[in-house]
């Protein structure tokens, strides 16, 4: 947790919303690793197991949702930088933006 910061949580959450929007999961097993030569038939997936992407993803989750509930400002941040990168509206950096700035909050459960 204490290694956590915008950049990584940004890094994280991005990556797992643009993985979630662009890449069909499947519960087959592929052959992740296979070099091929042929253009024309490109690897069936992103080259890292699918298990580990969820592995690494689950791994971070507490820390994530940890730093931003005690962080809501940098939390804030972070999920309008994973708004831009999904929408491909900008990078993950804030920059100068002309928006009204929002609060993020979590939704409770029962």
């Amino acid at each position: 947790y204490k290694d956590l910061d915008f950049r990584a949580v940004s890094i994280i959450m991005s990556s797992q919303v643009y993985l979630t929007i662009n890449l069909r999961f499947s519960s087959k097993v592929y052959d992740d690793l296979q070099d091929t030569n042929n253009p024309t038939k490109p690897p069936p997936s992103i080259q890292i197991s699918q298990s580990e992407v969820f592995d690494i993803i689950q791994t971070h989750r507490y820390n994530v949702l940890r730093f931003i509930r005690e962080k809501p400002d940098d939390g804030d941040n972070v999920m309008e930088a994973v708004v831009r990168v999904a929408t491909a509206t900008g990078g993950r950096d804030p920059g100068k933006s002309g928006l009204k700035k929002r609060h993020w909050q979590s939704i409770g459960h029962p």
